[in-house]
């Protein structure tokens, strides 16, 4: 199993599609990097106001990196997440098909050992695609920017882009607290990690979607944006403006990026791993149920 696991990474790998997915996340990443350095210089440059001699006015590595809401271009990743997921493997099944090595795969190892072998291997190529570009942009942060979050933290009075500023007593509400306090380079690799992992699931949605709608190719890649937004959607028509009510995140957005706490988000963290949980299952068992009817 770990040997057909291991051949099926290695043609996922030397995809086009895994290639081209990995170049753009790493441009953005990259980019991102490029604009928040340049944008602290201009700042200080532009004479405005901006408190350059001060210690808080020094951007953090945990405010520049890119699953920080003041990111520029977080934006800009929410929307190409679920076309990124889809890229590295999710028509594989498809394309054995088309050219007919699906017969000799399947006669070799077995069809059980084959879909599950493409299922890890769409997470893995999935996974690596988002994980990789978001270190690289975390550990050029840690060496670009401060590390330290003591003066932006606790400073009222300051925060990149406008955006409202953690006070002490927002602090407590804020996800995985303790890790920031101690290290914003790990608390910032840590959400790399979860949103890496919802990657990887979504990148197994986008597999078992391309073989139910592979007449549509279009609907594998819209099967995470559909599901994303219906989420958004389900949120906020769930909001209250009553002060000081909480809500419950549905957006999964909200639990791998993180910003500003007012209190009022509630964040379950094991219904949103459970959710991932379940759509792998769900995911792999319609595809074991099909091969076994022969439908792929």
């Amino acid at each position: 199993m770990i040997r057909t696991i291991l051949t099926q990474t290695k043609i996922m790998l030397n995809k086009k599609g895994f290639k081209f997915g990995f170049t753009a996340m790493m441009l953005i990443c990259l980019a991102e990097v490029v604009i928040n350095a340049y944008g602290i210089t201009a700042f200080r440059m532009e004479g405005d106001g901006f408190p350059g001699n001060d210690p808080s006015s020094v951007i953090s590595s945990f405010e520049a990196f890119i699953l920080c809401i003041p990111s520029g271009l977080l934006g800009y990743l929410e929307l190409l997440f679920p076309f990124l997921c889809a890229l590295p493997f999710s028509f594989s099944i498809l394309t054995d098909k088309a050219a007919n090595t699906d017969t000799l795969l399947c006669a070799k190892c077995g069809k059980r050992r084959y879909i599950i072998s493409k299922v890890m291997a769409a997470f893995i190529g999935s996974f690596l695609i988002i994980f990789i570009p978001l270190m690289i942009n975390d550990l050029l942060n840690y060496l670009v920017f401060d590390d330290s979050m003591g003066a932006n933290l606790f400073n009222p009075n300051w925060r990149f882009n406008g955006f409202g500023v953690m006070r002490a007593t927002d602090y407590p509400n804020a996800p995985f607290g303790e890790l920031l306090a101690a290290s914003p380079f790990l608390y910032s690799a840590l959400h790399a990690l979860m949103l890496s992992v919802m990657s990887g699931v979504f990148g197994v949605l986008a597999l078992a979607s391309s073989v139910f709608c592979r007449k549509n190719k279009v609907l594998a890649f819209g099967a995470g944006f559909l599901i994303l937004n219906m989420m958004r959607f389900l949120e906020n028509y769930s909001l209250n403006d009553e002060p000081g009510k909480k809500y419950t995140a549905l957006d999964p957005f909200k639990y791998v990026t993180y910003y500003y706490c007012d209190g009022r988000t509630g964040m379950n963290y094991g219904a949103f791993f459970a959710a991932l949980g379940a759509i792998i299952i769900i995911c792999s068992a319609l595809l074991l149920f099909c091969g076994r009817k022969d439908y792929i």
